[in-house]
Formats: C-alpha cells, structure tokens, sequence
C-alpha cells in the first residue's frame, strides 16, 4: 500500500529546497497544473524544519544549499523520517553523491531535466 499523505483538500503535497527560484517557480507551476500542492524552502535548516514538521508525498531536495547542504538535509531527514520520499535534484552531484543517495533510500535527477522526467519520478514515489 502507497504513502498517501494529501491535504484535505485532496493535493498531493511536495516540498520543493532548492536555491535557484527559476527552477522552484517552474516546478511549482508544472506541479500545480497537475494537482499538487507545492512548498518552498530555499535553504537547508528551513527545508528540514518543513520536512520534519509537515506531512509531505514527496520531498525534492538539492544538494547544493547555503548553511545545511543537502546531503546533511537528507541525512537528517533519514534519522527524524525514515519513510519519506526523496528525490535528490542537483547539478552538482557526482558519481560518489548519489550513490550515498541512493544508499539513503532517496532517488536522483540530474539537472537539467525534463519536466516530464521529474513528473514521472515523482509519481512513482508518490504511488509507493
């Protein structure tokens, strides 16, 4: 049975950390038309704060962030949240990083992607 954690109004919900604000306005428009409610944190501290103290379907975490980078983020989130979905997005991971990803349970994207690509990647964790 999937993780179903939508708003009373029926959204799915994703937190979106990201730093770059083109990037966090065209997702948040792409998840919108699809039926997502969507949250906004520009740094680590905020995001794991959100993460930890709201339910989310799916969290999209970048690894490149000011003060608490990314992976510290997904750490963190692994010891308070064990079960929450994570798509990692990130230019800047390489080969080592998202093999401690994935080795933290959370999925990865390279940037740049598509939008369709990210819609699928996150349905498939919505639908676990």
């Amino acid at each position: 049975m999937g993780l179903s954690l939508s708003t009373e109004d029926g959204y799915r919900r994703v937190l979106v950390i990201d730093t770059e604000p083109g990037i966090v306005r065209v997702i948040a428009r792409c998840f919108g038309a699809e039926g997502y409610a969507v949250e906004e944190a520009a740094d680590g501290v905020t995001g794991l704060v959100m993460a930890v103290a709201q339910s989310h379907d799916v969290v999209l975490l970048d690894l490149d962030l000011p003060g608490l980078g990314g992976m510290e983020v997904l750490m963190r989130l692994r010891s308070e949240k064990p079960g929450q979905p994570v798509v990692v997005i990130s230019s800047t991971a390489d080969w080592k990083s998202r093999q401690d990803c994935l080795q933290l349970g959370a999925t990865s994207l390279a940037k740049p992607f598509t939008l369709s690509e990210l819609l699928a990647v996150v349905r498939a964790q919505c639908a676990r």
